[in-house]
């Protein structure tokens, strides 16, 4: 869970849910939804990235504590493996949503830049 903490910093309500006349009124924009899904799929990359050191970290221990045993060792060379495999997905999984982004014209999806088009 304390890995999980900056990821869980994002959680502004204001980015979730438009602050503004639209939200009493219910007449939402697709700017709207598009804010919130970048959202949603930063936090969901966040909490991947969270697991993915987690796992790296468990396969070191694993690894260490193996002393010998070459069956443990094993297991922590195939759970480094798999946070390696894992990180890999994490990373083209961002630049396809980069590059999908990107191409409906949302180019700068960063927090800087979303926190200017939720003022709009």
């Amino acid at each position: 869970m304390v890995l999980a903490w900056p990821v869980l910093s994002l959680a502004d309500p204001k980015q979730l849910v438009p602050d503004d006349e639209n939200y009493e009124y219910g007449t939402y924009t697709l700017k709207d939804f598009e804010s919130m899904a970048i959202f949603i799929g930063r936090v969901i990359l966040g909490f991947a990235g969270a697991a993915t050191l987690v796992m790296f970290v468990i396969g070191g221990i694993q690894m260490i504590i193996a002393a010998g045993n070459s069956e443990n060792f094993k297991k922590g060379q195939q759970t480094l493996t798999n946070a390696l495999i894992g990180l890999v997905v994490i990373f083209c999984s961002y630049m396809i949503i980069n590059f999908v982004l990107t191409t409906l014209g949302a180019q700068n999806w960063t927090r800087t830049k979303l926190n200017e088009v939720m003022k709009q």
